[in-house]
């Protein structure tokens, strides 16, 4: 077939009906067989007399709201309209969408760029690689992939009708959105497994030569990219006339340069995907390399001796180093940061030395170190950096909780804020204020007057009426009676007795509160398998443990939560050694009610009232929705749970103290009730993007 030539062509848009477009009447959009590329380390965008060179300010568009999965794609059309206003009101230029979504996105994406012409949403579009693949040979999935290089293409074209299937968006496509794509970024996140398998087939190739791209050499793994490449070049050429830049999804595990503070058993640094060499002489557009790389994974992105003393205008970087080496090994291929960001969780799953860690940070450091990252990749000289993520997403798992949140099934039916992977969105899903009312209270004659509880999906709250307000150093202490009456300890750890046994307990000062555990049923390092099995053992001559589930106890010791989030590890050659990592989460934020809140403060004193909340997995909750906790037999591999029949709660202070019956909450089956909200990071991202030029 003749292909277009590079020249301007016109697409008229007809009609409401036909592309779902809130529009009447043509309007003109202006279609070019060319209408990007990559060269220079940037991408281009033709304006109908040039091309200019554009700095990708993207965001990442999850779309799993609570109470659904991924493959639910459930936002609506409203949800659409209202988040492509926001984006464009915070200053992204462009969106990315890692698959196929239903026709109601490309409707409303085209409606909105129709109405905003000169300051339009680009697209980065996915291929979606599926993850499911038992042999961990790319080839497997060939067929079922190159189908989806076709279906999507047609989609984006406007051009497709898709049968219902499970999981997976379908519906009849009809509305282009080809003008507004600025690339095809496909696949995802190979993992080495797969490169090492795809790289040891016996037939294996070592170059590529294809109708638009070549690879003069390279591993099978590379191969089979390139080929997918061709691929998507010829189909959307020959059958639109259409040529756009392609990537293929990578991340720093994968990366292309030897760091070597790896051990040669490490799994970040023993396999590789490059495609630097890809040869496009015959494909103007060109290739751009894309990675997931954040400032805190892996290791050696804090520990590579060639990036540590790096500093940048706020401090320490070893990441900013990083990037400009990953940029230097591609160009003039453009480097995207395709996925970059830092959550606004309570719990850190790894530690950064920049301070940009894998969680820890509230909303407000989150919006500065979002801003701080799109400076370095600005500044390292990258074509531009997508923020992950838009919003927080409830379904998400981080290995940190994986032991403490069970089943994994039901994360969609509540907020897990301890959870990194869940927290990293600028948008937040608000629940209704605690409802104080539900659950009864508990009166008191003498310093504590009245306590009260609530539970929702994302805490367990108290509130607490003083007779008086708390002093500047005066401790108050609450004793949570999480399951089982006849297991916990019955003295709280200012030496209080209680009726009731605690698994877990409190302290607050008007400076701070901590959160600490039983012995029996602290479960730091449970992560690692470090701590010894647990055994009922009367004469001692088994290695000592913790039960991992609570025990009775009468004046036992009690621990301060604390998560071990790295290992002490080092280089095989025993030149780098690298010590543990530990944070304590249970060491928890007071503040006054007077004092703004960040989104991490678990009391706030306001007079002689206090509020208290936890987050669930922190109480050892591992599914408030069912009420289900721990209550593991460490002896036996898989983490085992109950079903609780409610907490009771001992409030403490000077010599008075108020126990409450037992509190049952009521569970649930599907998401609460929640709105919409900006996190206090949104603005401050919003104005740090405004430092950083577009073109």
């Amino acid at each position: 077939m003749k292909l277009v030539p590079l020249a301007a062509l016109t697409l008229s848009v007809l009609g409401t009906t036909a592309l779902g477009c809130g529009t009447s009447g043509a309007v003109e959009v202006p279609l070019y067989a060319m209408p990007f590329k990559a060269a220079d380390g940037r991408l281009h965008v033709w304006d109908g007399a040039a091309f200019e060179p554009l700095f990708i300010k993207g965001m990442n568009l999850g779309v799993a709201l609570p109470g659904t999965q991924p493959g639910d794609l459930a936002p609506t059309a409203d949800d659409y309209d209202r988040w492509f206003s926001m984006l464009s009101e915070m200053g992204i230029n462009t969106v990315r969408v890692y698959t196929l979504h239903y026709p109601r996105f490309y409707q409303r994406l085209h409606a909105f760029n129709v109405a905003h012409p000169e300051k339009p949403l680009y697209v980065f579009h996915g291929i979606w690689l599926d993850e499911e693949n038992e042999s961990k040979d790319l080839h497997d999935m060939q067929s079922h992939y190159d189908d989806n290089i076709v279906e999507s293409i047609d989609c984006v074209h406007g051009r497709n009708f898709v049968f219902e299937r499970l999981g997976r968006a379908h519906g009849e496509y009809d509305a282009d959105v080809s003008p507004w794509v600025i690339g095809w970024l496909v696949g995802r996140e190979v993992f080495p497994d797969e490169v090492e398998t795809t790289n040891a087939r016996p037939e294996r190739r070592s170059s590529y030569r294809g109708a638009y791209v070549s690879l003069p050499e390279g591993s099978e793994t590379a191969v089979w990219w390139a080929e997918r490449i061709d691929r998507i070049a010829a189909y959307e050429a020959s059958r639109y006339g259409v040529y756009r830049p392609i990537s293929v999804s990578s991340w720093p595990t994968l990366d292309p340069i030897h760091h070597p503070t790896e051990g040669s058993g490490a799994s970040e640094d023993q396999e590789e995907l490059d495609l630097a060499n890809l040869d496009t002489s015959r494909f103007p557009p060109g290739y751009f390399a894309s990675y997931h790389a954040y400032p805190y994974y892996p290791d050696w992105m804090n520990e590579d001796p060639r990036y540590v003393d790096e500093r940048d205008a706020w401090g320490p970087n070893s990441y900013f180093a990083y990037l400009k080496a990953l940029r230097a090994h591609y160009f003039p291929k453009p480097l995207v940061v395709a996925e970059v960001g830092v959550p606004s969780s309570w719990g850190n799953a790894h530690f950064s030395h920049s301070g940009m860690s894998h969680g820890g940070a509230d909303e407000v450091q989150q919006g500065l170190d979002d801003v701080r990252l799109f400076h370095n990749a600005y500044d390292s000289g990258t074509a531009g950096a997508i923020l992950f993520a838009w919003i927080d997403e409830w379904w998400k798992r981080t290995w940190i909780v994986d032991e403490l949140a069970l089943p994994r099934e039901r994360y969609r039916l509540w907020h897990n804020v301890t959870s990194p992977e869940q927290n990293f969105g600028l948008l937040a899903f608000q629940l209704a204020p605690p409802d104080f009312g539900v659950l009864p209270s508990t009166s008191g004659a003498g310093r504590v007057r009245r306590v009260r509880a609530a539970a929702d999906a994302e805490f367990f709250h108290l509130e607490i009426a003083l007779a008086s307000p708390l002093g500047d150093d005066e401790p108050l202490t609450v004793g949570y009676d999480t399951y089982a009456d006849d297991r916990g300890e019955s003295v709280l750890p200012n030496g209080k007795r209680t009726t009731q046994r605690s698994e877990l307990a409190l302290t607050a000062t008007r400076a701070g509160a901590e959160l600490v555990v039983t012995e029996a049923y602290d479960q730091f390092r449970v992560w690692h398998d470090t701590q010894a099995a647990w055994h009922d053992d009367p004469d001692g001559s088994l290695p000592a443990g913790r039960p991992y589930r609570s025990v009775p106890s009468d004046g036992g010791k009690w621990n301060l939560v604390r998560w071990l989030n790295n290992s002490e590890h080092g280089s095989d050659d025993g030149v780098y050694s690298f010590p543990e990592t530990v944070q304590d989460i249970g060491k928890l934020r007071v503040r006054d009610a007077s004092e703004p809140e960040t989104g991490q403060s678990a009391v706030v004193i306001d007079g002689a009232s206090i509020t208290v909340r936890v987050p669930w997995t922190l109480l050892n909750v591992t599914d408030p929705s069912a009420l289900r906790v721990l209550d593991d037999d460490p002896t036996t591999r898989p983490r085992e749970t109950t079903i609780t029949e409610g907490f009771r709660v001992a409030v403490s202070i000077g010599d008075d103290l108020v126990e409450t019956e037992r509190l049952r909450w009521a569970g649930w089956e599907s998401a609460p009730r929640y709105e919409e909200r900006r996190k206090l990071g949104f603005a401050i991202f919003a104005d740090g993007l405004r430092q950083i030029p577009d073109r």
